[in-house]
């Protein structure tokens, strides 16, 4: 059996995701310790978002993130690529439906 390349058991792990993706473009904020930075939304669901950020924040790194104007929800750094971090939402599905308004409303819940 072929050995898996580092980048192929990233890409496997980033599939592997437990809830349902939405395609966004939305504003969002990310704060990372005293610093709060301005970036953008590519995908969004009950148990994470994708962003556009060129910043080089460490795996695991625990952070704050708000999306459209939204209260900040905990999140941990659980993927870097190529100007996007993957974030891990440290609520519940319900509480981040709730954290996120309408938005949540509409997200798919599995």
């Amino acid at each position: 059996m072929e050995a898996m390349s580092k980048k192929s058991i990233t890409t496997l792990d980033r599939n592997a995701r437990k809830s349902i993706r939405q395609s966004v473009l939305l504003g969002a904020v990310i704060e990372a310790g005293d610093y709060e930075f301005n970036c953008k939304a590519y995908n969004l669901s009950l148990g994470g978002v994708r962003l556009k950020l060129n910043l080089p924040l460490a795996l695991n790194s625990m952070v704050k993130t708000s999306v459209k104007g939204s209260d900040f929800l905990q999140a941990q750094v659980v993927w870097v690529d190529k100007g996007f971090i993957g974030l891990s939402f440290a609520h519940s599905p319900e509480e981040v439906a709730k954290c996120l308004g309408e938005l949540g409303a509409r997200l798919p819940k599995s």
